[in-house]
């Protein structure tokens, strides 16, 4: 993204972060909601070690809240480093036990091939009232790479595709680009939540970050 700015664009993008770095200063209610969000303009800047450091700050400056962690496990995954990724989701878990932290751990568990690893995680992941249709299809296919029958994986299999049907967004994820430029220009977007995405370009964000969560699984 930074090669392909020019000067101007350069300006206002360094000029957003420091006035974030500022912000974390100065307010100290909003650091880490500040802070993360000065390290995503130092991705965009293609500074990834201030990038980190301004992650693990928001995290350490609320040590309540599992955002800035979940973005830096996002990075790390797309980068390969399963063993900080690890760290960063083991992090998570400790501070909110619940279903998308164990799903976390037990997708970055199959990536590393650890299979019963990443089984416990998934069940764990299961038995909470959030868990999602990819806690279901991780278990069913961590199950089937430790030999089991497909009957013994069938089940967890059979729960993600229910799961799925209320998850829109994750079916929208693999649906064809065209479909999805077809829904997305479909003027306004109905909004049936309260965390339903109505905004076009902040949903294509969204299904670019689950179909990156979900090839973790699609690989194993």
């Amino acid at each position: 993204l930074w090669d392909g700015l020019d000067d101007a664009q350069r300006r206002v993008l360094t000029s957003c972060r420091d006035d974030y770095l500022k912000l974390s200063e100065q307010i100290p209610s909003l650091k880490a909601e500040a802070l993360t969000f000065a390290a995503v303009a130092c991705f965009s800047m293609a500074d990834k070690k201030s990038m980190y450091e301004h992650l693990r700050a928001a995290a350490d400056a609320d040590p309540k809240s599992t955002t800035a962690l979940e973005v830096m496990v996002g990075f790390l995954a797309q980068e390969g480093n399963w063993a900080q990724a690890l760290l960063a989701s083991e992090e998570i878990k400790t501070r909110k036990p619940n279903g998308r932290s164990y799903t976390w751990l037990g997708r970055i568990y199959a990536e590393q091939r650890q299979w019963k690893a990443a089984e416990e995680a998934f069940r764990t992941a299961t038995s909470y009232d959030d868990s999602s249709s990819a806690a279901n299809l991780g278990l069913g296919v961590v199950l089937l790479k430790q030999g089991a029958s497909p009957v013994e994986a069938l089940l967890p299999l059979q729960t993600a595709w229910e799961k799925s049907q209320n998850e829109p967004e994750v079916l929208l994820a693999w649906a064809d680009p065209d479909e999805v430029t077809s829904v997305l220009e479909q003027a306004p977007l109905e909004r049936f939540t309260a965390k339903t995405l109505t905004d076009p370009a902040a949903l294509r964000t969204r299904l670019s970050r689950i179909r990156d969560l979900l090839r973790l699984l699609a690989i194993i």
